[in-house]
């Protein structure tokens, strides 16, 4: 979503257009404190708040990145939803064949490395989650001349990764 809560405790507004009949979650990632547990939530840092069409209030039990979860046997054929987060704070993700090299430094500005030091990276078969000061070094966002394009070809050798991968577990 992009959406991340920054305060414990604060009630969240969620208006969800349509749930198509599914069973839909706001899942809640606290990926700072998650101690390595990638949203396991035997971890205690990962929530999930059931929402549906129409107004939804929720008031998570801690801070993080917010995820919406549907759950269907045809997940592939879901169509689009939107939800609208009255009140989250924008933390902004990548993704590709949507963002622009130029986005790339606004987008690491919308929360600061204190506010949310993690951001989402969407491939087209790698979904991923940094450290904001890591992938800034990694692909040197300090740069200008290159302008958030190494942080989206480090998604293309992600992507590269997973394809090798499936292609060798067939």
């Amino acid at each position: 979503t992009g959406m991340f809560i920054a305060n414990v405790g604060d009630t969240q507004y969620i208006y969800l257009d349509e749930d198509y009949g599914l069973e839909i979650y706001v899942r809640v990632i606290d990926w700072v404190n998650d101690d390595g547990g990638c949203g396991n939530s035997a971890t205690n840092h990962t929530y999930d708040y059931q929402i549906q069409k129409g107004r939804n209030v929720i008031t998570p039990k801690h801070r993080g990145l917010m995820y919406i979860i549907a759950i269907s046997d045809n997940y592939e054929n879901i169509p689009p939803m939107k939800a609208h987060f009255v009140n989250a704070q924008e933390n902004g993700y990548i993704k590709k064949g949507v963002t622009k090299a130029e986005d790339v430094a606004r987008i690491f500005g919308l929360a600061t490395n204190v506010e949310q030091p993690r951001l989402d990276m969407i491939g087209e078969k790698a979904m991923l989650n940094f450290n904001k000061t890591l992938i800034r070094k990694a692909t040197f966002m300090n740069n200008p001349k290159t302008n958030g394009a190494r942080a989206l070809e480090l998604l293309d050798v992600y992507d590269t990764i997973v394809r090798i991968q499936e292609h060798f577990t067939g």
